[in-house]
């Protein structure tokens, strides 16, 4: 094959070193998109990694705190129902301890005003009818005269005097049993006001129960959002994670495209015209 002319074979030789330089620059855009992909992907999946470890220890305190409330309510509930308990069995003790204060009060009237007043007005007849039961007593044994057969072994006169000596001292022992009747009548009062007291403080105390059931289940309900809302995050993590590291090997595609051309370019320069390489050599 007869020489190209020189001008022709420097033309051919510089379109040759511009395809070689071509193909490096396509080949060194092309590892650098590889680099880029793989980057990106290693990022993407170490920050989903610390992102996914950062928020599940905040996970676990959250169902911790959740299971915590819900501990907490039950024993709420549990101690509400006792309190309620409590509170119904120191109302039916307070209408007890007002029906015995009403019969404490029926029995110090009666033995006070009724027993203890009959028994002095006894005693105060009792002379009178000693006299007449002396007299009766002598008229019955004198009518013995005319056949009537009396004969008491205690005479109705003495019979009296003892029932006067039986009755004497129970006016007094009376009274002091109504003087006791008296301090357990206060006594029974006052217990009857602590009960209603303690009635009234149960009251309280249940209620401010019942408010801190209610405030108890607002915050479960909120901590188990706040779960439900942790592992949604959780979950996009991951999904989003996955999106960035396809989207990190995307990009390092649309970069390694415009390495392409010259690559291709260099390519067919270095490849064209074959023979000028053998007759250059």
């Amino acid at each position: 094959m007869p020489a190209l002319p020189l001008s022709v074979r420097r033309l051919i030789e510089d379109r040759l070193r511009l395809g070689r330089a071509l193909v490096w620059i396509g080949i060194g855009g092309i590892v650098a998109s590889l680099v880029v992909a793989i980057g990106g992907w290693l990022l993407a999946s170490k920050a989903t990694t610390a992102l996914s470890e950062t928020i599940e220890p905040f996970s676990g305190v959250i169902t911790n705190l959740a299971e915590s409330i819900e501990a907490t309510r039950v024993i709420v509930d549990q101690t509400v129902d006792a309190l309620e308990s409590i509170e119904s069995a120191t109302r039916s003790t307070v209408r007890t301890l007002e029906s015995v204060n009403t019969v404490l009060e029926e029995t110090v009237t009666v033995a006070g005003e009724g027993v203890a007043g009959s028994l002095d007005a006894t005693l105060e007849t009792l002379p009178s009818l000693i006299a007449t039961g002396r007299v009766v007593d002598r008229t019955m044994r004198a009518l013995r005269l005319v056949g009537v057969d009396y004969d008491p072994e205690v005479p109705l006169d003495q019979a009296l005097e003892d029932l006067g000596d039986s009755l004497a001292p129970l006016p007094g022992q009376m009274r002091e049993v109504v003087a006791l009747l008296d301090t357990v009548q206060d006594d029974v009062d006052q217990i009857a006001d602590d009960a209603r007291d303690l009635s009234a403080v149960l009251l309280q105390t249940r209620l401010e129960m019942v408010d801190a059931d209610r405030v108890l289940a607002a915050a479960s309900t909120n901590a188990a959002t706040a779960a439900e809302r942790v592992s949604q995050i959780e979950d996009d993590l991951s999904t989003y994670g996955g999106l960035a590291q396809v989207v990190a090997v995307v990009a390092a595609l649309a970069l390694m495209a415009p390495s392409l051309a010259p690559l291709l370019i260099g390519l067919h320069f270095g490849s064209r015209y074959p023979e000028t390489s053998q007759t250059a050599t």
